[in-house]
């Protein structure tokens, strides 16, 4: 509901700078001073992280319909794969980092690449923050299971103007 609200790359681009701002903070000694607190911001770390994935994950089929002919499943198994790639590397990467370099040195790695990735995405030309993405409220009977695509379409009504009417 957050990316069919304020739009895809909105809702990525807001998750991104939430990660970084929460990694900074995880990398200062002052988190680690008390538990609770260290839980707290590893948690909201955590749900920024996925609102970036989530959206992501729709955006690949997104894509995939728009751009390719037969292609969804291509596009969201290298996706799903590369994710998976990270998920198996990355606890070795973080707990190297960890040891070797100091507790802060997974999170500050982690706000380096995702402002990398942010700048690369500006260097490419995606606008970060596009206004024109930002959906007016609607009905709840009304919102179904669409989401934002870069056109401003929704999947669901993407995939209706593709089937023929059976209508009679």
């Amino acid at each position: 509901r957050v990316s069919k609200r304020y739009g895809m790359r909105n809702t990525v681009s807001g998750a991104g700078c939430s990660v970084i701002a929460l990694c900074i903070l995880l990398s200062l000694p002052f988190a680690y001073l008390h538990v609770a607190g260290y839980i707290c911001l590893n948690f909201l770390l955590i749900t920024s992280f996925q609102f970036s994935h989530a959206p992501n994950q729709a955006r690949a089929k997104i894509l995939g319909e728009e751009l390719t002919v037969n292609g969804t499943g291509a596009i969201t198994g290298i996706s799903r794969t590369l994710w998976a790639v990270g998920q198996a590397a990355s606890p070795v990467i973080a707990l190297s980092l960890y040891s070797e370099v100091g507790r802060a040195a997974p999170f500050a790695s982690f706000a380096i690449l995702k402002a990398l990735e942010m700048v690369l995405c500006k260097c490419l030309g995606v606008d970060l923050f596009p206004a024109s993405e930002h959906v007016p409220q609607e009905s709840d009977e009304e919102e179904g299971d669409s989401l934002q695509s870069p056109s401003g379409c929704g999947a669901l009504e993407l995939a209706r103007a593709r089937v023929p009417s059976t209508e009679v």
